[in-house]
């Protein structure tokens, strides 16, 4: 696990993002990004209940995905109603994306939100970790 937390504080500091700060004795990230009036997202990976979260303005916004066999089936986001528009979503899916990656696993994109923005986007970091495109 050490080796782990030691692989994505490397890797999270030489990404485009240096906005992205990580706390190496927990699982929890914080995105200093201009999103919200809030600006700062704590985002939790709980691996046991298979999803990425965050907690904003009493509500909980979630990334849910299933695992097997190396690949993540990421099959659901959710953003409160209140908290749509603020880009919650995006931070949630960078930041299962970025789990994906640094795992060395594959992604499938069932939820059409994540798919849209990975087509969109098109980041060449993601590309090779998405099931079915290079395979």
């Amino acid at each position: 696990m050490y080796q782990i937390r030691q692989k994505l504080t490397s890797a999270f500091i030489s990404t485009l993002r240096p906005q992205l700060l990580i706390h190496p004795t927990t699982t929890t990230l914080t995105f200093n990004r201009n999103m919200s009036a809030s600006g700062s997202y704590n985002v939790v990976h709980d691996p046991a209940g298979q999803q990425f979260y965050l907690d904003i303005e009493g509500e909980r916004a979630k990334l849910e995905y299933t695992l097997k066999d190396g690949v993540y089936d990421l099959y659901h986001t959710f953003t409160p109603t209140s908290c749509r528009g603020k880009g919650i979503a995006k931070v949630l899916a960078y930041n299962a994306f970025d789990h994906v990656v640094l795992s060395g696993g594959k992604m499938k994109l069932t939820c059409s939100y994540l798919l849209h923005l990975h087509e969109k986007e098109q980041n060449p970091k993601y590309i090779p970790h998405v099931y079915g495109e290079s395979m």
